[in-house]
C-alpha cells in the first residue's frame, strides 16, 4: 500500500496544482489605453442611456476586457498627465451584456512619491 501511494501522491499533487493555475476570465481585445478628458468623458456618457456606439464616437478605441458573462469593460486615462512617474487617473465604463452603458467609475491615480506623507 505504501508503494502504491507514493506512485500516486506525486499525480495528486500534480492535478491539485494544475487545477489552481485557471485561465483569466476577461478577454482583453484592446491593448492600448485611450487618453481622454475626464470632465468630458463624464458629461458625455450617460448610464442606462449611452451605447458602445455612443462612448466610441464620444471618446474613441480603448483596452476593452470582454467577460463570458457578455459584459464589457472599457479603459481610459485622463488626458495631459503622461509626464507623471505614476499612472494617471482612470475613467472606466461598464456594459450591460445588452450593450448599455450599466457603470461609470473614475479612479483617482496614486500621490507621487514625493507627496507622500509618514
Amino acid at each position: 500500500m505504501k508503494r502504491v501511494w507514493t506512485h500516486v501522491a506525486p499525480l495528486v499533487c500534480a492535478a491539485a496544482l494544475a487545477a489552481c493555475a485557471t485561465t483569466p476570465k476577461g478577454e482583453i481585445v484592446d491593448a492600448e489605453v485611450a487618453r481622454v478628458s475626464v470632465p468630458l468623458a463624464l458629461s458625455s456618457i450617460v448610464s442606462g442611456t449611452s451605447t458602445r456606439a455612443d462612448v466610441m464616437a464620444a471618446l474613441g478605441r480603448t483596452k476593452t476586457i470582454r467577460f463570458d458573462s457578455g459584459f464589457e469593460i472599457w479603459l481610459y486615462y485622463q488626458d495631459g498627465q503622461s509626464g507623471r512617474q505614476v499612472p494617471a487617473d482612470e475613467f472606466v465604463v461598464l456594459f450591460a451584456p445588452s450593450g448599455v452603458v450599466a457603470k461609470t467609475r473614475v479612479r483617482p491615480s496614486a500621490p507621487a512619491l514625493g507627496n507622500l506623507t509618514k
